[in-house]
């Protein structure tokens, strides 16, 4: 079975790891980078060729929306899974329509 690439975004160091640490012990995947801004999330994205990235909405150096946008736009392969704290719907909404 191949392995699923993932890059996880969040400006919280505390949740990146975490969420890599739970990754790494699933056999089927591996988190192949990490970003802390929206501007890298679509750097490390270009660098690893991931199938998945997760990323937070708000990010500095650009929102995780601007990040979303540009990585689906410039990898339309690549999946986004949206991590968010925000209970607001118009978050949620805006993600989705990207």
């Amino acid at each position: 079975m191949a392995e699923i690439r993932i890059v996880i975004a969040d400006a919280h160091v505390a949740v990146r790891e975490a969420l890599a640490t739970f990754i790494d012990i699933q056999r089927d995947m591996t988190v192949v980078a990490q970003a802390s801004t929206g501007r890298e999330a679509v750097e490390k994205t270009g660098e690893t060729e991931p199938e998945v990235v997760i990323i937070d909405i708000t990010m500095p150096g650009g929102s995780g929306i601007e990040a979303i946008e540009k990585i689906r736009s410039l990898y339309p392969k690549v999946r986004t899974l949206v991590l968010t704290m925000h209970e607001e719907h118009q978050y949620v909404i805006r993600a989705i329509e990207t």
